[in-house]
């Protein structure tokens, strides 16, 4: 407190006993910018919270106690004495009480008393070093390291973290992540930010960094990812519920948002980065009338319009004094409440073998819909049950997501094209001819894929025949097999889009290989690779076999070795 009544007092106000007056004559007098209007009056609010103001409604004020004349600087030197492990705090404070008149008029930038000289050390001595800092990054690594502990451990694990700013929360974070499985998107607005970033973390080579605005819709890069972090920084946003429909967004199905967040005004928070107009941005009056914090039970009612699920943990056990709190949201799971047997809308390239118009017709008997795509020299003449699109050329893979993203949301892609190469020709020109169907036209199908950005993803599942050798006698579709190379490469580097490899019974007829494909994926059991034959799936698996052929070397004399 004594740091407003000194500073209003610079400005040449004169606190008289049960003067009544309005913000906006106090702004007159002291000649305050209006820029900083809602800090003058979190200021006013202060100065009635402990008795000196009393808030008369409609932005009137009347004094209800003079307050003594104290010099601020002699108590900041006692607390700064008894208290010297919160020195970033106080050091913040005292800098920019000194300078709130200044600050209040105009005179001075208030990032400059933030970032003197565009040093980040006071700043991030608050955000990392400070007793309330590491207790919540605390907080934050355990909680990552539990969300993470549920998800697969051959992929590659995708954080996004908004807002990072100086790197506080990151630094706790990092250090506990695996360097081979992790891929850290590290964001800000401001690219002085990431700059110091790639300095500060050049040591973690996971980590890359982005400009992101979490105010802006976000492209395919900004999409599916397992856990999005943001540390201080959702409250600066002008509409809480449009920033978190954003993130909503961003996250995979069933993924998790990890907030650090205040949970109740404090003053010497507001004294710090209230001189900013980021603190005062937000415009969601319903949500924040006066101040840009919420308390922990408006952001769980909040973020339940849209999570799954939420909790709100504390470094207190009672969270009525809490001052800040970690928030936990998930995002729904893209099959929650949904069966494998339930009907849906399916998108299915299909043969020309007949597998795919039999399985096209197996699903739509069970009451599902489907969309059948052939491959073919042009795209004209599109209908809406048969596409069909030229496999050689990327943009006929744009134009068909186009068209079936305004379609309700399909349950996957099932990829039959491949079963045109089932022939058993190792030649090169046999082996050329197949791959624009086994190798270029899936590629571009999947980058189609992730251009569209179809929340939630759709999966995509390969499908073969006779592409493994589930018997050791059994012939291969040699050309068919770069589907499974493509495939476990896809499995690992694009799990959101993945549905699964499936080879079908090449003995068996176009109708039995249409009722295993359906089996398979109402089975939801499709996302190991399996073969299907004589209505038995198998799976790969590591074995010891007994050559057929032994083998015979001699026990002296010379042999010889052809290399």
């Amino acid at each position: 407190m004594g740091y407003i009544v000194s500073a209003l007092r610079q400005m040449g106000w004169d606190f008289q006993l049960h003067h009544r007056f309005s913000t906006e004559e106090l702004m007159q007098q002291c000649r305050v910018e209006t820029q900083h209007q809602a800090l003058l009056g979190r200021l006013l609010q202060i100065l009635a919270e402990v008795g000196t103001l009393t808030d008369a409604g409609d932005r009137q004020w009347q004094v209800g106690q003079v307050p003594a004349v104290e010099d601020p600087l002699e108590l900041w030197r006692s607390l700064h004495n008894h208290y010297p492990a919160h020195h970033a705090e106080l050091d913040l404070l005292g800098r920019c009480g000194q300078s709130l008149a200044e600050v209040l008029q105009g005179h001075c930038d208030p990032l400059q008393i933030l970032f003197p000289n565009g040093s980040f050390a006071l700043v991030e001595q608050l955000y990392q070093h400070s007793p309330a800092a590491q207790a919540m990054n605390q907080l934050v690594q355990q909680a990552i390291a539990t969300a993470l502990e549920n998800l697969p451990t051959d992929r590659t694990i995708r954080i996004l973290e908004l807002g990072a700013g100086t790197g506080g929360t990151t630094a706790s974070v990092l250090p506990h992540l695996p360097n081979q499985q992790t891929d850290y998107v590290f964001t800000d607005i401001s690219p002085l930010f990431l700059a110091k970033a790639q300095q500060k973390f050049g040591d973690y080579p996971f980590v890359r960094y982005q400009i992101l605005d979490v105010e802006q819709p976000q492209q395919a890069l900004f999409q599916h990812f397992d856990l999005i972090l943001a540390a201080n920084v959702l409250h600066a946003t002008a509409d809480l519920r449009q920033s978190l429909t954003h993130v909503q967004q961003m996250l995979a199905p069933g993924g998790w948002l990890v907030l650090l967040e205040g949970v109740q005004p404090q003053r010497w928070l507001d004294l710090i980065f209230g001189l900013t107009e980021g603190w005062w941005k937000f415009r969601d009056n319903d949500l924040r009338p006066l101040h840009p914090l919420l308390r922990q039970a408006q952001w769980r009612n909040l973020l339940q319009e849209q999570f799954a699920a939420v909790d709100v943990i504390t470094a207190v056990e009672d969270e009525t004094i809490a001052q800040q709190a970690m928030i936990l949201a998930q995002s729904p799971d893209a099959t929650a409440g949904t069966s494998a047997t339930d009907p849906g809308n399916w998108l299915i390239f299909a043969d020309r073998t007949g597998v795919g118009q039999q399985l096209a017709s197996q699903l739509q008997e069970q009451g599902d819909r489907c969309t059948v795509v052939y491959a073919a020299s042009s795209d004209q003449g599109l209908q809406e049950e048969a596409l069909p699109i030229n496999p050689e050329q990327p943009e006929a893979f744009q134009r068909l997501f186009q068209r079936v993203t305004t379609a309700p949301t399909y349950r996957g892609v099932i990829y039959l094209w491949g079963l045109e190469s089932a022939t058993t020709d190792m030649t090169l020109d046999a082996l050329e001819a197949a791959s624009r169907l086994t190798a270029e036209a899936p590629l571009h199908l999947l980058k189609a894929l992730e251009t569209a950005a179809i929340a939630p993803p759709m999966p995509l599942w390969l499908v073969t025949r006779g592409a493994q050798a589930v018997t050791p006698d059994q012939p291969l579709a040699i050309a068919q097999s770069m589907l499974w190379g493509l495939g476990r490469v896809l499995a690992v580097e694009q799990p959101l889009h993945w549905g699964g490899l499936i080879d079908l019974d090449p003995e068996t007829s176009v109708v039995q290989a249409a009722t295993d494909l359906v089996q398979t994926l109402r089975a939801g059991s499709a996302a190991e690779p399996l073969a299907v034959r004589q209505g038995q799936w198998y799976a790969a698996r590591w074995c010891v076999r007994r050559s057929r052929h032994n083998l015979h070397h001699p026990t002296s004399g010379d042999r010889r070795i052809a290399i």
